[in-house]
């Protein structure tokens, strides 16, 4: 579940703060510990990296001059996330 969710996008901190969740902290420490847990985790970091890529798509295509200064920020923010 957890790494389903960091494929779909979601953050582990967001995950972490899901009380029916471990805690951020925790899953860090699985992502450093289990060799297993990390090459999942990379899997499902470039499966987000694609939905991101589509996102940014999506935003740019539907851009107005009047949404154009905040949709920048916005896939400036999602092209950073998906290259790291």
């Amino acid at each position: 579940m957890i790494l389903r969710r960091i494929a779909a996008g979601e953050t582990v901190l967001s995950i972490g703060a899901d009380d029916d969740m471990p805690c951020a902290s925790t899953i860090y420490h699985w992502i450093r510990a289990d060799d297993g847990f990390h090459d999942a985790y990379l899997k499902a970091k470039a499966v987000a990296a694609d939905i991101f890529a589509d996102a940014m798509l999506e935003i740019a295509l539907e851009s107005t001059e009047t949404t154009a200064r905040a949709d920048a920020l916005r896939i400036k923010t999602l092209r950073w996330t998906a290259s790291v």
